[in-house]
């Protein structure tokens, strides 16, 4: 991920980030449940060349998830403390959104997140900003962060895709994340998902890496997917960066505490970037995910005491 150098005034110099948006939020997911279904296949130990599209699927699998997994965990941070600026409580004038992008690498997020929490219920913001869901959203990206390594990427990632703030769906914040095709195409995505688990006729609509498109052929020819008459796969595929080439956040934790950040914000520096306009769109079941999330804890929890 690039950097540039960001000016304090009449002080030292700090790393800007650049969250530029180079992931394909709709695309990224569908490869995700794509690859979620191969992992439902049941290839013959005894043959090499199941065994050989086995490993491949996992490794393939196991890396994917893992930048998709960093990628939404930052995006969840990044505009959790784009949306905290709002707080009226902290500053006289609310910073532009981009600036508090730009230095989020300042933050310690755990600890900042928890804060945030509480300050969107809390705090003085103005029509459409804060509020419930945006802690809720808070609360969710704090979880993600202290169960990187309690839970399972796959099972974290599922949950979060569907996280939405005042206005809908959250994916539609100027960081990390882009809609390749458009907003409507990933909300009929989301609706038709859960035939990805029973079988793929949705297989052959969206694009998907060329390394995932040869893992579903030598499925087929392997016949561990049916080749029934009515499923042709000849999807277009795209290039594997454009679906997912991420590099998490390098983390300073210079701030814990929101108050100090945006006052260092709002004091500190200047910038003459224009804020991006928002355009938020969809509905919100955060508490279900949350919900969900924390059962599969639990059962995790208790299969390890067992």
């Amino acid at each position: 991920m690039g950097k540039e150098l960001f000016k304090k005034k009449g002080g030292r110099f700090r790393k800007k980030m650049n969250l530029s948006q180079n992931t394909g939020i709709d695309i990224t997911a569908h490869t995700f449940y794509t690859l979620e279904f191969l992992s439902t296949l049941k290839p013959n130990k005894f043959l090499p060349s199941h065994q050989a599209w086995e490993k491949d699927l996992k490794e393939f699998r196991e890396e994917f998830n893992k930048k998709f997994y960093f990628a939404l965990r930052d995006y969840i941070t990044v505009i959790s403390v784009g949306e905290g600026r709002c707080n009226l409580l902290y500053t006289g004038d609310i910073p532009l959104r981009e600036k508090s992008y730009n230095l989020v690498n300042l933050i310690s997020p755990k600890e900042f997140l928890e804060k945030l929490e509480k300050d969107f219920v809390e705090g003085d913001f103005t029509r459409d900003y804060g509020g419930r869901s945006w802690s809720r959203i808070a609360k969710f990206g704090k979880w993600l962060w202290e169960n990187e390594n309690n839970l399972p990427k796959n099972v974290m990632i599922d949950e979060t895709i569907n996280l939405s703030h005042n206005g809908g769906l959250m994916f539609n914040k100027p960081a990390i994340f882009y809609m390749y095709y458009s907003l409507n195409f990933f909300i009929d995505f989301l609706k038709d998902r859960a035939s990805f688990l029973d079988f793929i006729p949705l297989l052959s609509r969206y694009p998907v890496p060329l390394k995932v498109r040869n893992l579903v052929q030598r499925a087929r020819n392997l016949r561990l997917i049916e080749n029934e008459p009515e499923f042709i796969y000849s999807p277009s595929y795209l290039e594997d960066s454009e679906v997912l080439d991420y590099t998490p956040i390098d983390f300073q934790k210079e701030f814990t505490n929101p108050e100090d950040f945006y006052v260092f914000l709002d004091e500190d520096y200047e910038s003459e970037d224009e804020e991006y306009e928002d355009n938020e769109e969809y509905g919100d079941k955060n508490d279900e995910n949350l919900k969900e999330m924390e059962l599969v804890a639990e059962l995790l929890k208790e299969d390890e005491t067992k």
